[in-house]
């Protein structure tokens, strides 16, 4: 969950997320600038019916 090690502090998590958070801004930066970024590509739905995964029912047909 935390990653490679389960027994990581909470410092380590929130340096963790800072950095993933890092990648995340240079990547969109990338894109904006007109550049390939092979993870927004992955991140961006480009198809609707992708953005819902298995849930392609519209809720008013479902059985309650």
């Amino acid at each position: 969950l935390f990653g490679d090690d389960a027994k990581q502090s909470k410092s380590d998590r929130i340096k963790r997320v800072k950095e993933v958070l890092g990648t995340l801004n240079r990547e969109k930066a990338k894109k904006v600038a007109g550049d390939k970024s092979e993870l927004m590509d992955i991140l961006i739905a480009r198809r609707e019916e992708s953005r819902h995964g298995p849930f392609t029912n519209e809720p008013h047909t479902l059985a309650i």
